[in-house]
């Protein structure tokens, strides 16, 4: 079954290299890529201008606004019913599912926002929220929503470009598609000092909220490190190399492996990881050679990934599509993220999920290290604290990995029960620590979805590292499980109550 929507990508005619750029960065997504030829505002008459906005805009500004009304007309006369839009400094993040209902959309939507720069500052419980929930977690001077990503149905193309017959082409596209899709109480609840305020006041109420209109989270496109169509794109971070490490009280240690370059980030020496870093060598290298003779190629996610120790050794050596990181503690993060960009891997590991841990259903815990000198033993106690916590299933709801790294200090069954549905879906190679105390109920998990065991690794008493594969398709149904315990009761739906 082929792609139900196209992907289509707003390019100047000036910048073809762009257009070659984002066909690279989409070649691994099974969906058609179409180009929308961008309007260059050098060539718009000032009258013009001034005549299509009220003296309103810029003309890169109303270049890019037209442009978009294009892409709009063109999802209309498409033979899908849906169509992504994105500009070409933008890239996916992930590779993108064949069909729109693999996003996890509501049925009947206008606009679903797809893109990072729409995302709330805080990540939500549910990956389908209103847009109206992210503007309120902003600050109050954010003025970038970004129209660099958003899946538009044939129905919404066609409203917006009735609405614009009627309102203009006056500011940013950006933030005339953000005005209508909040509806005009959600304006009331902005803070009257933000930017969002004084920029959606200039939207005709009648007009805000005719979109159903959504923001999809985590997202699936991010702005590239390059040159929007309009304006720059926003300032990266400082090379590793401009971080005073001085200041954080470590040292950097550069060493070659295997002919490559590597770095770690050294704080504490007598911590049990760090150690072996300070050395010039990553830790547990045994269980990392036997995730390396199964893993083949794809997504892999770094379940626990501390100070990054599994996640920089697999994006440098295992050539993975990406690596997605997810560590809940807030000093290894750190750590952690100094030693992707140490090694120049900002490109390929994903660290959108950090500071939050995973369980088998949505809520909170707080952190506890029952070991000096070892940080990776770091558990979360769940019930109360600060460190929220998610199902992986309510993470991961289009993703498909082909390789899961869990190694998360006795919560390793709670973690596969939240889970349940991408395992189901994908069937991942699975790398996982397990406690003894956990051994019955994991072989029992094992059994149920038909995963066998392929290796297996004791480094410390207590605990045995098993690397897992499925042998078939077949799942095993909840109720011939029911007696195991194994088996959350139930599965976390999508809020409807947006």
């Amino acid at each position: 079954m082929g792609a139900d929507y196209a992907v289509l990508v707003i390019n100047l005619d000036q910048s073809p290299e762009r257009m070659e750029r984002t066909k690279a960065a989409f070649s691994r997504s099974p969906v058609p890529l179409r180009r929308i030829p961008g309007v260059y505002g050098g060539y718009i008459p000032s009258a013009a201008c001034r005549a299509l906005t009220g003296g309103a805009s810029r003309k890169g500004t109303l270049g890019t606004f037209l442009a978009h009304v294009a892409a709009w007309e063109a999802v209309v006369a498409s033979e899908f019913g849906h169509s992504l839009i994105v500009e070409d400094d933008a890239a996916p993040i992930m590779d993108l599912p064949a069909r729109v209902a693999d996003f996890g959309i509501p049925a009947g939507f206008d606009l679903c926002f797809v893109n990072e720069r729409m995302q709330p500052d805080i990540l939500p419980p549910h990956h389908i929220i209103a847009p109206i929930t992210s503007l309120l977690s902003w600050p109050a001077d954010k003025n970038a929503p970004g129209g660099d990503g958003y899946m538009l149905s044939k129905p919404g193309a066609a409203k917006l470009l009735e609405l614009v017959a009627q309102d203009g082409f006056g500011g940013d596209v950006d933030w005339r598609l953000v005005g209508y899709s909040i509806g005009p109480d959600d304006l009331d609840r902005l803070s009257p000092d933000s930017t969002a305020a004084a920029v959606l006041q200039n939207i005709p109420r009648q007009s805000a909220g005719r979109l159903t209109a959504y923001v999809l989270t985590p997202p699936v496109i991010r702005a590239a490190n390059t040159e929007s169509i309009r304006r720059a794109a926003d300032q990266d971070l400082p090379t590793p190399r401009e971080i005073p490490m001085e200041v954080l009280g470590g040292k950097i240690v550069q060493t070659m492996i295997e002919g490559r370059e590597v770095s770690f980030y050294v704080q504490d020496e007598t911590d049990l990881i760090q150690r072996e870093h300070a050395q010039g060598r990553f830790y547990e290298r045994e269980e990392l050679d036997l995730i390396r003779s199964h893993f083949t190629g794809g997504c892999f996610i770094d379940v626990g990934a501390h100070i990054g120790n599994h996640t920089v050794y697999a994006a440098k050596y295992l050539n993975p599509s990406r690596v997605i990181c997810i560590e809940p503690n807030p000093r290894a993060i750190e750590i952690l993220s100094l030693n992707v960009r140490l090694n120049g891997l900002d490109s390929i590991v994903d660290r959108r999920y950090l500071g939050i841990g995973l369980s088998s259903a949505p809520g909170l815990g707080k952190l506890h290290e029952p070991q000096q000198n070892n940080s990776g033993a770091m558990q979360i106690v769940a019930g109360e604290g600060d460190v929220r916590l998610a199902a992986g299933d309510d993470l991961f709801h289009v993703e498909n990995p082909a390789f899961l790294k869990i190694d998360v200090e006795g919560m390793e069954m709670e973690v596969l029960r939240g889970f349940e549905r991408l395992i189901a879906r994908c069937s991942p190679i699975i790398f996982i620590e397990v406690d003894d105390r956990n051994r019955s109920v994991f072989d029992q998990w094992r059994e149920g979805y038909s995963y066998s065991v392929a290796g297996t690794y004791r480094r410390y008493q207590g605990n045995e590292n098993f690397l897992i594969t499925r042998t078939t398709k077949r799942i095993a149904r909840r109720e011939d499980l029911s007696d195991t315990n194994i088996h959350r009761q139930h599965i976390p739906a999508v809020r409807q109550d947006l």
